[in-house]
């Protein structure tokens, strides 16, 4: 068996955990960009 799975195991994890960092980046400057939004809205009102 060449092909075995760990490599293939191992880099998945990796792209997890690098997706995982991403998308609580991404959720952090959305939830920002929300809270600006609601104020604007709020303001407006």
């Amino acid at each position: 068996m060449d092909s075995s799975p760990f490599p293939a195991l191992f880099s998945i994890c990796v792209r997890c955990f690098i997706y995982g960092a991403d998308i609580c980046s991404i959720v952090v400057s959305v939830s920002a960009q929300a809270e600006e939004i609601m104020k604007r809205m709020a303001e407006e009102e």
